[in-house]
């Protein structure tokens, strides 16, 4: 018995010394892993250089972002940035062309999402970063009007709706806390409930001691109606009061001074507005017809008419016809007049009753009635024979 486990333990350890050296022969050489190396298409540096603040993104390059937090105060419209990337690497614009780092990197306005660099290493690999823009927002809720609580205050009412101008510029005021010009104002109509994000666009803002104000274009496109009025700025939302838009009757700017125009040419008549007076801010609707008139009584300081202008030439009403019309301005071709109206007229600072005065007529219902005298010419005005 005992002879017969001697025996089994020779097995065991002739076949443990057969295994190991078997494992010995079976490594004859080393394998080599060759070492990948991480191709050098990485942004380094994010840097803002139009603020007052130095400001860097966080850039990260497992997702691939750069995250830029701007605060509230910073009135910038526009990122221009400094990038810096890796030895060797190429940054390149949509197209694959390379962008030269100093100074041909473009602007990226505020409000732009998935705005993207691409970076290209010396070995051609690419890598593609997205740009984050966040607002870091003012701790205080916005809030915003667009009127006082009484003449000469500066006591701000929250709760007053106001009527303005299609085609005007309004003022509104409140806690801004910063110059910048990137808000957004969202229009629902009341009675249709469309909803529009392009009435109102910011014309500038100014700081001031107890309140900011932004000064607003009314788009000349806008219909008419009622709106509730919601404004995004600086990363805070605030629910304004309703306004009315309406249409005034439009004003148009006189014919420039040294104008010379010779029968069928085009005369283009421009409306006025983007005015915070809105007596002077106008719509062009319904227009039916335009015609132009010789007053022989208008004129004053020095005004005349050429010796030879037909006399049955005054105070007929001589039909322009109309090439086209949009909301701000009308064209129009320039009459028919016979040979012995032509020459220099000269005119000035009467506007009510001018010797040469544009007339127009609109439909009955804009209520705005014919034979509406809404535009003049500048101080010296020329007619010449017809091309």
């Amino acid at each position: 018995m005992k002879q017969s486990v001697n025996r089994s333990r020779q097995y065991y350890v002739l076949a443990t010394m057969v295994m190991i050296f078997t494992s010995v022969l079976s490594c004859k050489k080393t394998e080599v892993v060759p070492y990948e190396r991480t191709s050098n298409n990485t942004i380094l540096e994010y840097k803002v250089t139009n603020a007052a603040d130095t400001l860097f993104g966080a850039i990260d390059n497992i997702r691939n972002t750069i995250t830029l937090y701007i605060p509230y105060y910073v009135g910038i419209d526009y990122v221009v940035p400094e990038i810096v990337i890796d030895k060797d690497a190429k940054l390149l614009d949509a197209a694959g062309n390379v962008i030269n780092l100093d100074g041909g990197i473009a602007p990226v306005p505020l409000d732009t999402t998935g705005y993207t660099y691409t970076v290209s290493g010396s070995d051609s690999t690419k890598r593609k970063y997205t740009l984050v823009l966040r607002i870091a927002p003012h701790p205080d809720s916005l809030k915003v009007g667009y009127v006082f609580t009484q003449p000469g205050s500066t006591e701000i009412d929250y709760d007053s709706s106001i009527r303005r101008a299609v085609y005007g510029r309004l003022p509104i005021y409140g806690n801004l806390g910063s110059t910048s010009a990137n808000a957004k104002f969202t229009l629902t109509n009341r009675t249709t409930g469309q909803v529009y994000t392009d009435i109102l666009k910011t014309y500038e803002v100014t700081p001031g001691a107890n309140y900011y104000t932004m000064m607003l274009d009314i788009s000349a496109d806008a219909d008419s109606g009622y709106y509730n009025v919601k404004m995004e700025h600086q990363g805070r939302t605030a629910q304004l009061p309703p306004i009315r838009l309406v249409y005034n009757k439009p004003k148009f700017t006189n014919l420039k001074s040294t104008s010379v125009y010779a029968p069928g040419d085009t005369v283009t008549f421009a409306v006025q507005g983007r005015n915070t007076n809105d007596t002077q801010n106008g719509s062009l609707i319904g227009l039916d017809r335009v015609y132009m008139k010789f007053v022989k009584s208008g004129f004053n300081f020095g005004g005349s008419y050429p010796a030879t202008f037909p006399d049955d030439l005054f105070g007929q009403q001589l039909g322009m016809k109309i090439i086209s019309s949009s909301r701000t301005e009308v064209k129009a071709v320039f009459p028919e007049l016979p040979a012995g109206a032509i020459g220099s007229y000269i005119y000035s600072f009467t506007i009510d009753y001018p010797g040469i005065g544009f007339y127009f007529d609109f439909k009955d219902e804009t209520g705005w009635g014919k034979d509406n005298m809404l535009a003049t010419i500048g101080r010296i005005f020329t007619i010449t024979a017809k091309k």
